[in-house]
């Protein structure tokens, strides 16, 4: 009796799939988007537009240029937050905003790979899988997400970097519209270099890859000549400008950090974060939803498949190079001794990039008769499978599990209630120096510290500030 319900309840769950996976992808999405009302400024974004106010825009760009970082793109887009304009509210949806561009750029990073002919339901519902889980299983979503200045220099360059390749493999698509995305790549390459130097980094060894194979094909390399000469100039501005000899070649001579340190650290943090990820449940409830459709595009990607199992090993050497290399770097080049969990994000995504491409070469195997017993299997207990999961989720410590609490708890609501206290508390202060009550309730998962002494809220609101208990 009790076999032939859990029988029909997985036949119910299979010929509803289609709406039922949505609903499914629903739940792990809502309390990321829930909790972005309860976002706060913090740090940097206190300070950056502190300076914005006082100096105006293209000053404070100058001086941050010239003390703190040439970052120039980052610059400019954190000088325009809505801080600068006194607004908190419009700084609340920002996240949101993230998170649809996030979709609707991977969905257009995709379009511009796959064959018109195929479904574009399938390409939004992958695009949606994806960005989902990518933030169900990020290491630092507090940091990564909902603190601006981070957001703009680490995820906004995700973005730049996906539209980059995008426009990239458009030029050489449609010849017609060659002139158009030839501006739109060599422009986005521009923008993406002055987001932050391991884009610039990643960029510049895609380029000398792409370039080598061209070369060595003897095929058309006029537009990765050009992207050339462009990134070589990025670099030029980004490593001429005092503030970076300030914050990062000094760093090295003064701390004499030991290259095989940094090397034995970069292998133990990525194989940690990479573990951590894919014992995630909720990268398996991706995997079974995604599936079906990564499945009914792999026809339609247009992608030389002989050509990518030739450098199927080149090309997840340049992968775990590259989560290597940014962990590398950024331990390497700054004074302290952990590796800010907005770095991890982006060694989640490369990793995202490589079990994508490992689905793509195992397609084949996947479809062989030795496989069929157990796509079967998977197929009909789909429904026991992620319910399975959704429970280890639940009851696990995990982005999503960790959301829902703060939620549930009231402690996001009394966290938002103390920092719109403080405001008014700011506001009407009518002496150079305010009193400040310490937050009680200080949530991780939409911050990157619990330490409640923020230095530039008095640079923002030019007081003194004073910490009582």
């Amino acid at each position: 009796m009790h076999k032939n319900k859990s029988a029909s309840i997985n036949h119910w769950f299979n010929l509803y799939y289609k709406q039922l996976r949505w609903f499914i992808l629903a739940i792990i999405a809502l309390p990321f988007l829930a909790i972005s009302y309860f976002v706060h400024p913090m740090g940097d974004d206190y300070w950056i537009t502190s300076l914005v106010r006082e100096h105006g825009y293209v000053e404070a760009q100058i001086m941050l240029y010239k003390s703190i970082t040439a970052r120039y793109t980052l610059l400019a887009i954190a000088g325009a937050s809505p801080l600068s304009f006194g607004n908190f509210w419009l700084y609340k949806i920002i996240p949101l905003i993230y998170v649809f561009l996030f979709w609707g750029i991977l969905s257009y990073f995709f379009q511009s790979y796959i064959c018109k002919v195929a479904k574009n339901a399938d390409i939004f519902f992958l695009s949606a899988v994806i960005t989902v889980t990518y933030l169900a299983v990020m290491p630092g979503l507090g940091e990564g997400v909902f603190w601006f200045s981070s957001l703009v220099s680490y995820q906004f360059g995700i973005l730049f970097f996906l539209l980059w390749l995008a426009c990239w493999n458009w030029y050489y698509r449609y010849k017609s519209g060659s002139l158009f995305y030839a501006v739109a790549t060599c422009t986005l390459l521009v923008m993406l270099s002055g987001l932050n130097e391991l884009f610039a980094m990643l960029a510049t060894g895609l380029i000398f890859i792409i370039l080598s194979i061209k070369i060595y094909s003897g095929k058309n390399s006029r537009l990765e000549y050009i992207m050339l000469i462009l990134i070589a100039v990025a670099w030029w501005f980004l490593l001429s400008a005092q503030s970076f000899s300030d914050r990062y070649v000094a760093v090295p001579k003064k701390n004499e950090i030991a290259i095989v340190s940094a090397v034995g650290y970069a292998i133990a943090q990525v194989g940690y974060h990479v573990l951590k990820c894919l014992l995630n449940p909720f990268l398996w409830i991706g995997f079974l939803l995604g599936a079906g459709a990564f499945e009914r595009l792999l026809p339609y990607i247009q992608v030389d498949q002989r050509m990518l199992k030739k450098r199927a090993l080149l090309l997840f050497f340049t992968c775990g190079i590259s989560m290597l290399l940014v962990s590398f770097m950024t331990y390497y080049f700054i004074d302290i001794r952990l590796v800010p969990l907005r770095v991890t994000n982006l060694i989640i995504f490369i990793l995202f990039s490589a079990l994508l491409l490992a689905g793509m070469l195992a397609s084949e195997k996947l479809r062989q008769h030795r496989y069929n017993k157990l796509q079967q299997i998977v197929y009909q207990f789909r429904f026991l499978i992620i319910t399975s999961f959704f429970l280890i989720g639940f009851f696990t410590k995990n982005n999503v599990s960790a959301a829902y609490s703060a939620l549930v708890s009231g402690e996001l609501n009394r966290y938002d209630q103390q920092m719109k206290d403080r405001y008014q508390l700011l506001k009407n202060c009518q002496t150079d120096t305010c009193k400040l009550p310490l937050l009680k309730d200080i949530p991780i998962i939409i911050r990157y510290s619990i330490v409640d002494n923020d230095p530039h809220l008095a640079e923002y609101f030019r007081k003194k500030i004073v910490y009582i208990e």
